[in-house]
């Protein structure tokens, strides 16, 4: 088990640069937008305008690459959390904790070689959901193997995933100690997986990856997913998609800037631009969801069974 809250007081402590964006974020501006049986929140978060417009037509070289360990920001702290991950204190933060977790190589972004691994730091974060996001859903540096994890409570999904269960289930799946969902609930479409079993969850996750892989004809899967294990019990997210970026991204006049991410599905949608946090509406938010979300064409023919 990792030691996060000693290493993140650690690393607030000796920076003042990460003691500011921490304590801003925790200060920010916040919005609920509800829908029937779930909400999302908007956070005012200007510190995160570089990451919702990030070129990632854009291939660095190591010597570039801010997230390999020799050009990290000045002050940032590794902590050695494994042979092939080290792990650092995000220094623009969506959530309480937030944190990215480091190939030690500068590889492409991909899940489906390190599911394993995946369920792993999601053993060793207890209460803490560690995500994924695909190189063309809102990861800002897919050149660079990287997860991020914060505090469950930082997402909404999981605090509505009994109420999303209950109203948008459209499909489901029951094998020996693990439950597989598929649900629709107006704005986005994603599979849930539950279980008690670590073996078993592995097993399903590579199994929906490979699915999805199938649908889109691809070898590695353009999706965000997460995963929160609390109480010896696993939760898994997993959202298809079909977009990086939406229309509204594009416009000219009512731009909303927008690179929908992991955290933005499960419901905390940091918003770079003033006047966007107090414009985005149910209906933009809807909008933007089904555009980046998997089409309901591909969403029937995943197979979850």
């Amino acid at each position: 088990m990792i030691e996060i809250e000693s290493f993140i007081y650690r690393q607030l402590e000796s920076s003042p640069l990460f003691y500011t964006n921490f304590n801003n974020m925790r200060l920010s501006a916040l919005r609920t937008v509800q829908f029937n049986g779930f909400s999302y929140t908007l956070q005012m978060n200007p510190a995160r305008i570089q990451s919702a417009t990030a070129d990632i037509s854009k291939k660095p070289d190591t010597s570039r690459c801010f997230l390999c360990r020799a050009n990290l920001i000045q002050g940032q702290i590794p902590y050695e959390y494994n042979d092939d991950f080290f792990i650092a204190v995000n220094p623009f933060p969506i959530g309480e904790n937030h944190l990215t977790i480091i190939s030690q190589r500068h590889q492409d972004q991909g899940i489906m070689k390190i599911v394993d691994k995946f369920v792993q730091m999601a053993d060793d974060m207890p209460g803490y959901v560690v995500f994924y996001n695909g190189p063309k859903c809102g990861a800002s540096a897919p050149f660079h193997l990287h997860l991020q994890a914060c505090k469950a409570v930082s997402l909404p999904v999981f605090a509505q995933i009994e109420s999303l269960k209950r109203l948008y289930t459209i499909d489901s799946a029951e094998f020996s100690s693990t439950n597989v969902y598929k649900i629709d609930d107006t704005t986005r479409r994603f599979i849930v997986i539950q279980t008690i079993d670590r073996s078993q969850l592995q097993y399903h996750i590579e199994k929906i990856l490979r699915e999805i892989n199938f649908i889109y004809q691809s070898v590695e899967p353009e999706v965000n997913m997460g995963i929160l294990f609390e109480d010896g019990y696993y939760t898994v997210t997993i959202f298809p998609r079909d977009k990086h970026r939406p229309e509204e991204y594009f416009r000219t006049e009512n731009r909303i800037v927008c690179s929908p991410g992991y955290a933005d599905l499960a419901g905390m949608i940091p918003v770079s631009v003033r006047d966007n946090f107090y414009s985005i509406s149910e209906n933009d938010i809807t909008s933007i969801m089904r555009q980046v979300c998997i089409s309901l064409e591909k969403f029937n023919a995943l197979n979850i069974s």
